[in-house]
């Protein structure tokens, strides 16, 4: 599983349900930082005993980050 996520998104503006403004580039860090926890809870649930490195290289994400999202959790 190879997800491509695209950190560089426009600034533009969108509307938010409770009626305020809120930034694409906001919404888009949510969806990334969604998808980045989904695919290593998937990557752990399905191997476990994996090493770091090895779910990075899945999730086409750094090394680094998959540390940090670990200790999130």
């Amino acid at each position: 599983m190879n997800i491509a996520l695209d950190v560089h998104a426009m600034n533009a503006v969108r509307q938010c349900p409770s009626g305020g403004a809120m930034s694409s580039t906001v919404q888009d860090e949510e969806v990334a930082n969604d998808r980045i926890m989904l695919g290593l809870f998937e990557s752990v649930e399905r191997y476990g005993g994996q090493s770091q490195l090895h779910i990075a290289s899945e999730l086409g994400i750094a090394l680094g980050l998959v540390n940090a999202y670990l200790k999130r959790c």
